[in-house]
This record gives C-alpha cells, structure tokens and sequence, in this order.
C-alpha cells in the first residue's frame, strides 16, 4: 500500500529541487545579463533568485539531496553550455561543481541509498 504522506513527501522534495536548480539557473542568467548590460533590474532580479536559496535550504528536510540536484545541474548544464557554444568559459564553475558533487555522493551516498529503501 502507498502512504498518502510519503507520496507527498516525495513531490514536496522533487518540488524543492526543481525550484532550487531554477533559481540558481535564473540567478546566473541575470548575472551574465548584468554582466554584459550592467543593468540594475538585472542585478536585482539575479540576488532575489539566488536568496530563494537559503529559504529552500531551510524548509527543506533532505537538505544533501538538495544541494546535489542543485550541483549536478549546474554540471549537466556546463557541459551542454561547453559543447553547444564550444568555449571553456564555464569550466571555472563546472569543475569545482562537479567534484563537489562527486565528494558528496562518496560521503554521504550510502546515507542516502539507506534512506531510500527502509530494509
């Protein structure tokens, strides 16, 4: 039988990953807009973005599980980014994401696989 709750739990964490890979996408979207601009509304809209973050850290129970979405996707995106637009620009976050990813999930990945299957 499927627990309403669990069931709820599970979209509520699908829910807060999915808005913390957005605000840090839009984040550094308007940073680079500003960057390129330097448009105030820009910088603006990228610091309301990024302080949805700690916002979601604190609500959100599976806090590990939250950082690595968010990281893995910062990665994921810096290589689509590096190969579509074929420059190594975004290297200087990708790789520190990308082993920070890496370093978590040999930390922490058993923790997280216990919590998945409660046998």
């Amino acid at each position: 039988m499927h627990d309403g709750r669990q069931d709820l739990a599970y979209w509520r964490d699908v829910a807060f990953i999915g808005l913390g890979v957005l605000s840090v996408v839009a984040g550094i979207g308007h940073v680079l807009d500003w960057h390129a601009a330097h448009q105030t509304k820009d910088i603006e809209t990228a610091i309301g973005f990024l302080l949805l973050l700690p916002l979601l850290f604190a609500l959100s129970p599976r806090r590990i599980e939250l950082l690595l979405g968010i990281l893995f996707a910062i990665t994921l995106f810096g290589v689509v980014g590096t190969i579509l637009k074929r420059s190594l620009a975004g290297l200087s976050l990708m790789i520190p994401c990308g082993i920070l990813t890496y370093i978590i999930l040999k930390w922490k990945g058993q923790d997280l696989a216990r919590t998945k299957d409660p046998r």
